[in-house]
């Protein structure tokens, strides 16, 4: 049997119930980023698909989708970016849930053609995935039981 190719771009699965923000960057660097209601975020990349990354703080991610609410993401189309913006094969996709519902909106190309909703969202979202590794690296190391 041959064995199965791997696909180098994020897989297109919609992600589980409890995921409640979703961004996913197809093209030469693709990558992606799922956020968990509970605050677990997950990360996509080529060598190993999606993979536990880091614990968040659940009131940040629901902060992150009020945001979205709050400055204008539900509004946006589902492409932003103009038409004529030179296509170097980058895709950016979000997707968010509020209330139930999932919001997909897609940017072509890479940096000047994004929405500055989008812009702030990406930012935000960095920040949180960022604390929460620095949270991580200074935690002491977990005691192992000696089991008597």
């Amino acid at each position: 049997m041959a064995p199965q190719a791997v696909s180098m771009q994020p897989s297109a699965d919609e992600p589980g119930p409890d995921v409640v923000v979703e961004y996913l960057v197809r093209g030469r660097s693709p990558w992606g980023m799922r956020l968990h209601a509970n605050g677990r975020a997950d990360e996509w990349t080529a060598a190993g698909g999606w993979q536990p990354l880091v614990q968040a703080d659940p009131a940040e991610v629901a902060a992150l989708v009020n945001m979205a609410t709050r400055d204008g993401y539900l509004a946006l189309p589902e492409i932003v970016g103009p038409a004529d913006a030179p296509d170097d094969g980058t895709q950016l996709s979000w997707m968010i849930e509020v209330d139930g519902s999932r919001h997909h909106v897609t940017a072509r190309g890479a940096g000047p053609s994004w929405d500055p909703v989008l812009r702030a969202l990406d930012a935000e979202l960095q920040l949180i995935v960022g604390r929460a590794l620095n949270r991580a690296a200074d935690a002491p190391p977990a005691r192992k039981s000696s089991g008597t």
